[in-house]
């Protein structure tokens, strides 16, 4: 919905997604401009082997930074990321991921609300995970806390209508790159989906962290979210 009010806890914003053949960098323009304090979460797929140097960037006023989890999840004929930035500075309308080597790339930004105010305080966890079939999960994690967000990107070669895992929800649906998300309500996670062709995949999750209690940055604005709840 869309509505004046106090800046919530974990809610989903807005998704975008773009791709591209044998390119070093790729530009995802959002629909609305993003806002200050919002985290995004940059789901990579690259076809082929793992590239060297990827980053991101935004077309914000100073740019913000973005981090990489650490996942480079490997299967057969492709690897995914996760990339993750808190807009200390609102108004980027494009995520700018680039690498080395020429490759495909198909690219997912993910907008939440209602997070740490910075990547070092964010950032909780990930894991990740690869194989074959019509389902797929990563290797179990333990977020620091109920509560957090979860945040899952699959790569797949050919997997069809993709379904979110039991308490998940859909951001992307989309033949070759699907993403969830939830809040944590459980001591692990595993973030499995399942879609409808038999193909290899492999996926990157990680866990973020909500805002402090009466944290700076609650002020009242007007924009769409969609509010989570653990489960």
């Amino acid at each position: 919905s869309r509505a004046w009010g106090p800046k919530m806890a974990w809610a989903f914003v807005q998704t975008k997604q773009n791709s591209g053949a044998s390119i070093t960098s790729l530009v995802i323009t959002l629909d609305a401009a993003a806002i200050v304090g919002d985290l995004l979460v940059v789901h990579v797929k690259i076809g082929g082997d793992p590239v060297t140097n990827l980053a991101a960037t935004d077309n914000a006023s100073t740019p913000n930074t973005y981090a990489n989890t650490g996942i480079a999840q490997a299967a057969t004929g492709l690897v995914v990321y996760q990339l993750y930035g808190v807009q200390v500075v609102g108004g980027a309308t494009q995520v700018t991921v680039s690498w080395t080597e020429s490759r495909s790339a198909r690219i997912t930004v993910d907008e939440f609300s209602g997070g740490a105010a910075s990547n070092a305080a964010v950032f909780d966890t990930a894991s990740s995970g690869s194989g074959s079939g019509t389902s797929g999960s990563v290797t179990s994690f333990s977020p620091s806390a109920v509560g957090n967000l979860i945040s899952a990107g699959f790569g797949l070669t050919s997997g069809g209508a993709a379904t979110a895992g039991a308490n998940y929800v859909l951001s992307t649906n989309q033949t070759n790159q699907s993403a969830e998300y939830r809040l944590s309500a459980a001591a692990t996670e595993t973030a499995p989906m399942s879609w409808t062709n038999s193909g290899v995949w492999a996926a990157a999750a990680g866990s973020y962290k909500p805002a402090a209690a009466g944290a700076a940055g609650s002020s009242y604005y007007y924009r769409y979210y969609r509010d989570l709840v653990a489960a």
